[in-house]
């Protein structure tokens, strides 16, 4: 007979797999309007640890707040993580919940491409408060722009008197207006949109972004862009003065440690095994 402690153990995992399949959404059951129509509008974004409970649920609930709506909002969590309450009310007003492999800052994007190749993905932080026409001004410029990559927020890379790229640091931060698309460089947290085949086939390579950006999404995505040779288009009054629903989280995060210097030794290590991009600068 199993021992006490084998029984509670089992009757715990019962309980946080029934949790897990109450809140997660099965693609089937989705209505057919959704089910059928492509392509959709689908913000993608993840959460790992403590933000689970802590920033995510308000992240979420700020863009469900929006005066025009995705058709659809989708969380990324890991195998083995739970859906606190905050999280599963959400589920009632749209939210999906969906497991993958933990694959850090790349499981906001990577699990959405091969999910949803033919749809228009928007990522989203899970510790950042969108104001109301955050999507809908994401929206509106790809209409006008529907090939483009759309972008909230940016920084354009610049180039010392050597020709050589200077440090992340020294780029200029939060342009307003673009006044060489080539040298572009989108940050996530404002949000971006991805029209289906914006990035190269290689986007999805695990082995290959783990290795040359771990830390990185910002930088790989980036390159696949290039790779793509697609173009960036620059929200006129954009979401750039980002509001943090937890400044502590990003002070302890994968902020602080690329904006140290790990930013630049993961672009230096992107552009030695793509030089071609270099070329592009």
């Amino acid at each position: 007979m199993p021992s006490k402690s084998t029984i509670l153990a089992f009757k715990q995992w019962l309980r946080a797999w029934k949790r897990r399949r109450r809140y997660t959404v099965n693609p089937k059951s989705l209505p057919k309007h959704l089910a059928d129509q492509h392509p959709q509008y689908i913000v993608t974004l993840t959460s790992y640890g403590d933000r689970i409970a802590k920033t995510a649920p308000l992240a979420i609930a700020s863009i469900l707040k929006g005066s025009v709506l995705p058709d659809r909002i989708v969380l990324w969590l890991a195998h083995g993580d739970t859906i606190p309450k905050q999280l599963a009310k959400l589920t009632k007003n749209g939210l999906e919940i969906r497991f993958t492999n933990d694959i850090k800052s790349y499981t906001k994007l990577v699990p959405a491409l091969s999910a949803f190749p033919n749809d228009i993905l928007i990522t989203a932080d899970d510790d950042v408060y969108y104001p109301v026409n955050w999507f809908a001004q994401l929206k509106d410029a790809h209409i006008a722009n529907p090939n483009n990559i759309i972008v909230h927020r940016a920084h354009e890379i610049t180039i010392n008197s050597a020709g050589e790229l200077q440090p992340y640091n020294d780029w200029l931060r939060h342009i307003q207006k673009v006044s060489n698309f080539n040298m572009v460089f989108p940050t996530g947290v404002g949000g971006i949109l991805y029209p289906p085949n914006s990035l190269n086939e290689l986007v999805i390579n695990e082995e290959l972004f783990l290795r040359l950006a771990p830390n990185g999404d910002d930088i790989w995505l980036w390159a696949m862009a290039k790779l793509q040779n697609t173009k960036y288009t620059l929200i006129s009054g954009g979401y750039r003065d980002i509001k943090c629903i937890d400044l502590s989280f990003q002070q302890s995060g994968l902020w602080s440690s690329n904006s140290q210097g790990g930013n630049d030794s993961q672009i230096a290590a992107v552009l030695a095994h793509f030089p071609h991009i270099c070329a592009t600068l």
